[in-house]
């Protein structure tokens, strides 16, 4: 592949670009590098009614998904039948999640102190994107006790979670939170198709990595 392996190896490593091509150093032949990444993590912490759409959707869109609460009665499998991994727990050991640096956490237990003790034990973890559901005075308030407690807080905790599309409802919920988290890991702003100048899948789309020849 001639002086092109520096590029190559440069876009394997890149977490906007999925594929390249270039021209061999002969300049006879187009090689496509297409790279396949493994399932994308989603951790839920809170098994409620309003988690059953988000592991829906989340499943459509090929995350690999961990649903964990304290209570035995919620955290059933049969609830989540989409979910890999449905955890009866408390919230003090994530030993056991997918929390790495391509994941993705929502937190929302509907308990302040569960949420706080949650938001105290993610402040080690390598988590990307971590959400909170719930108004921002009470965000702003956990976080202001973690901080006075001297807890790490968590890197640009989004809270509240969501992107602003008047959500109504649980399934409009979901589909705000996953909104965010998709645009959080494909580096966009998540504005209107109409108001973007030029090429709309100008990172990793396939038509646009493999020119006609």
């Amino acid at each position: 592949l001639g002086n092109r392996t520096f590029d190559l190896a440069e876009g394997l490593e890149s977490k906007v670009k999925d594929c390249l091509s270039f021209t061999t150093s002969d300049e006879d032949d187009i090689v496509l590098v297409e790279l396949v990444r493994p399932p994308r993590d989603l951790t839920i912490f809170g098994a409620g009614a309003d988690a059953v759409p988000i592991v829906h959707i989340a499943s459509e869109l090929g995350y690999r998904i961990s649903v964990v609460d304290h209570r035995d009665s919620y955290a059933v499998a049969s609830r989540f039948p989409l979910a890999e991994v449905v955890h009866s727990a408390g919230y003090e050991d994530f030993s056991s999640l997918h929390l790495g640096a391509d994941s993705a956490v929502v937190v929302m237990t509907h308990n302040y102190l569960n949420d706080k003790k949650i938001l105290q034990n993610l402040a080690g973890s390598s988590a990307a994107y971590v959400g909170l559901l719930g108004p921002k005075a009470r965000a702003d308030r956990i976080v202001a006790e973690l901080r006075e407690e001297g807890t790490l807080i968590v890197p640009e905790l989004r809270a509240p979670v969501g992107l602003d599309l008047g959500a109504d409802g649980p399934q409009e919920i979901a589909l705000s939170i996953l909104s965010e988290i998709q645009a959080f890991f494909r580096h966009t702003q998540a504005v209107p198709l109409r108001d973007i100048d030029g090429p709309i899948h100008s990172n990793g789309d396939r038509r646009a990595c493999c020119p006609s020849r």
